[in-house]
């Protein structure tokens, strides 16, 4: 309305002090291959390889104040997070070693979903109905199992994170030159990780 009145009458006009907020959304998938010295994510390996997935998807807001000075901007604005990480790690005799592993393998819940069926069969047994003998026989029978499908080392971690975050933001100036700004939060929390 204030725009058509200039276009008329050829005379700013002011805008009054107000908020745009507009909703912001993320999806992110990630993967990368790591060869690591010593420990890493609780293990303890010499020389170990890193093979990571990553699923993480943001929801939140973010404000901005018009009608304020030509020189002057505010804005802010707030998120929360979850992500999900799948690791694979397995010792390696040399950094040459990182190359002869396929990049296919970065995919790791795929490669590792024989280890998954593995423990989803363990996890669906009614161990209550056998006598201690079938127990103890169907247990051993399934950790041999486990055991056959990972290497001397090996390691899959599935970790799940939450997080929120907040930042705000003032700026002042001609083209705003000058800009202080403030960000909170940012808490990351570690939900569940199987080991």
């Amino acid at each position: 309305m204030t725009s058509m009145k200039f276009i008329k009458t050829g005379v700013p006009q002011t805008i009054p002090v107000g908020a745009f907020v507009y909703p912001t959304f993320g999806a992110n998938v990630g993967t990368s291959r790591d060869v690591v010295i010593g420990s890493y994510l609780g293990t303890d390996n010499k020389v170990q390889m890193a093979d990571t997935l990553n699923f993480s998807v943001d929801i939140g807001a973010h404000a901005r104040v018009y009608g304020l000075p030509a020189a002057l901007s505010v804005s802010g604005g707030g998120r929360a997070f979850y992500t999900r990480s799948y690791s694979h790690l397995r010792p390696i005799k040399s950094f040459k070693a990182s190359f002869k592993y396929p990049f296919k393998n970065m995919i790791v819940p795929y490669f590792k979903r024989k280890q998954g069926k593995i423990l989803s069969e363990m996890l669906s047994f009614d161990l209550k109905d056998l006598t201690p003998e079938e127990r103890q026989e169907k247990i051993t029978e399934m950790v041999k199992k486990l055991k056959e499908s990972f290497s001397v080392g090996d390691s899959l971690i599935i970790t799940d994170n939450i997080g929120v975050g907040a930042n705000a933001g003032v700026g002042a100036g001609f083209g705003n030159i000058v800009r202080a700004g403030i960000n909170a939060g940012q808490t990351n929390l570690v939900v569940s990780r199987l080991h």
